[in-house]
């Protein structure tokens, strides 16, 4: 028999709070009927969840760690069901879970979602933005339906379609040394950089690059996101490297200008990615509806 989802969300809040008298407490149930219950577990599943020190108290068990954070994971998809149930009787009739990248939003995807949106207020979009290292798993394991990456995100069992080009330019602060509306990424690294965290695709493809010419990306500050390393370039923190289409956002508010790489490298495949297996009606219209807009 399986267990009651109060039992295990009495364990969850246990584990977390180490004190079944306030894990009781949550859960609206006396201190007695809190302890049968994760007595009942222990019995049904074998194992010991807690140790009951004699001086009092409780403090789980490996065991108990490892169930709860499987528990953790069971509440979440009983409460987007729940969510999901909501939505339905409030006229939803369907759900698609989209995993983005920052370069995917700053090209124009906003836009796009609003007109499929648009003509069916029956279907929810749920936007996710990760990085694009990050997404396919997402997709992997059913956490999300369609992924929008880009390329070398590591898509290896996935169905994979062609969406987007994207190319990194270079911004500089107002007054920079730089001058040149064009140059070459080895021209660059004389200068010190303000660029993402070290496990964003494109740094690790700065990095390459520089190794290449023999010498190393000085990369003197690192942020989360364009806007934030945008800024950072007009404070006259480096020059930093990212997508064209987001770079062009920013120039007309910001003291920067934009300057166009010549290297290659720079031009960036962005790529949908879905499950192998059969998507369903609303994740699958909308897979058609992306491709379309883009010529797929």
């Amino acid at each position: 028999m399986l267990p009651d989802l109060t039992s295990l969300a009495l364990l969850r809040h246990a584990v977390a709070s180490r004190s079944l008298s306030k894990s009781a407490e949550r859960m609206h149930i006396t201190l007695s009927a809190a302890s049968r219950r994760i007595s009942l577990l222990e019995h049904q599943f074998g194992v010991e969840f807690f140790e009951r020190p004699p001086g009092g108290g409780i403090e789980p068990t490996p065991a108990g760690v490892m169930v709860a954070k499987g528990v953790e994971r069971i509440l979440q998809e009983v409460y987007r069901l729940e969510q999901d149930l909501a939505e339905y009787v409030g006229g939803v009739r369907g759900v698609v879970r989209l995993f983005v990248n920052t370069t995917a939003m700053a090209q124009g995807l906003p836009m796009r979602l609003a007109q499929f949106s648009a003509g069916r207020p029956q279907l929810k979009v749920e936007v996710m933005e990760r990085r694009s290292a990050d997404i396919p798993s997402f997709i992997r394991e059913g956490a999300g339906d369609i992924g929008i990456v880009m390329e070398g995100a590591g898509m290896e069992g996935l169905s994979v379609y062609d969406y987007q080009v994207d190319h990194l330019c270079v911004v500089v602060p107002l007054g920079h040394p730089l001058k040149a509306n064009r140059v070459s990424f080895e021209e660059l690294l004389d200068y010190d950089f303000v660029g993402l965290d070290t496990n964003a695709l494109q740094t690790e493809r700065m990095h390459s690059a520089a190794t290449v010419h023999g010498k190393t990306l000085r990369l003197r500050v690192q942020t989360q996101s364009f806007e934030a390393l945008c800024r950072m370039v007009e404070a006259n923190m480096g020059i930093g490297m990212l997508s064209s289409a987001a770079a062009r956002t920013f120039i007309p508010r910001l003291r920067i200008r934009m300057v166009e790489v010549t290297d290659s490298w720079v031009e960036r495949k962005i790529f949908v990615c879905t499950r192998a297996s059969e998507l369903d009606g609303p994740s699958q219209e909308l897979l058609t509806f992306l491709l379309k807009e883009q010529g797929g």
